[in-house]
């Protein structure tokens, strides 16, 4: 198979930061065989492999961004464009997204809420080689209550049997993590405010106990105080966002929840 082999005047070589000076990185097709070391990594290369030099340069990891919405464009109406857009124009736009963060250095990337089940499908066929992007982990559509924060992703349940129901749903169409709005979101015109609870710990928990059975893990969007504090109890994987925000737009970092946090 042929070889790229890759010359920098310093690479960096994991979560560390530790760096070394002329280095070098060894690709044989689409697999990273060798890296460090200038002539540690010379010993691995093929007789006439490519060259690529970039002496002034820095090479490093690929980079992981763990939360995107690829449905989302950067203008100033996301939600309009989106539902303005038919899947297969925004099946395309997110093709596009996904190969720009690709250009930036992102080589993974997990993106936490779109309209039905569009990055399942941009996943697989960046897998299948089809187009270029990063490896997508997806969640399709989040769970919210009804008319809650992105409801037009189509991810509305009310009550312990429709929340069940639809992580179900979410899993079966290739979900790699299970999404819910915990609270409200800045985008969401006429939904609830972005510091307010939008299920209750209790809840929560069903969503946590029906995704954690089918082997998926649980990112909780959380702005608000009390909805952190729920899907902490509840034992969601991640919160995102967690901005500690209080009905009076002030923050409020409660010192006990983060020691929950930590011992988590």
């Amino acid at each position: 198979m042929n070889q790229t082999l890759i010359t920098a005047g310093r690479i960096l070589l994991g979560p560390s930061s530790t760096h070394i000076d002329d280095g070098a990185v060894l690709v044989s097709g689409d697999t990273i065989v060798a890296a460090g070391a200038r002539d540690e990594v010379l010993a691995h290369a093929e007789p006439g492999c490519a060259v690529m030099e970039f002496p002034d340069a820095t090479v490093l990891p690929g980079l992981i961004d763990c939360h995107v919405h690829l449905a989302f464009d950067a203008g100033p109406d996301p939600v309009a464009t989106l539902t303005d857009s038919d899947d297969a124009t925004l099946l395309l736009d997110m093709a596009g997204r996904a190969r720009q963060l690709l250009d930036a250095g992102i080589t993974t990337a997990r993106d936490l809420g779109d309209r039905g089940g569009l990055s399942v499908r941009l996943r697989d066929a960046i897998g299948e080689g089809a187009v270029a992007g990063p490896r997508i982990l997806a969640a399709t559509a989040p769970l919210t209550t009804p008319k809650g924060h992105c409801w037009f992703l189509g991810g509305e349940v009310e009550g312990e049997d429709e929340i069940r129901q639809k992580v179900r749903q979410n899993a079966e169409e290739g979900a790699d993590v299970i999404k819910v709005m915990a609270t409200g979101g800045g985008l969401t015109r006429g939904g609830p405010s972005i510091w307010q609870a939008q299920f209750t710990t209790e809840e929560l928990a069903v969503v946590v106990e029906e995704a954690h059975q089918l082997g998926l893990p649980v990112a909780a969007h959380a702005h608000g105080v009390q909805g952190i504090a729920a899907a902490i109890t509840a034992g969601v994987d991640t919160i995102e966002h967690c901005s500690w925000m209080t009905e009076d737009g002030t923050s409020d970092l409660r010192e006990d929840l983060i020691a929950q946090l930590i011992a988590k």
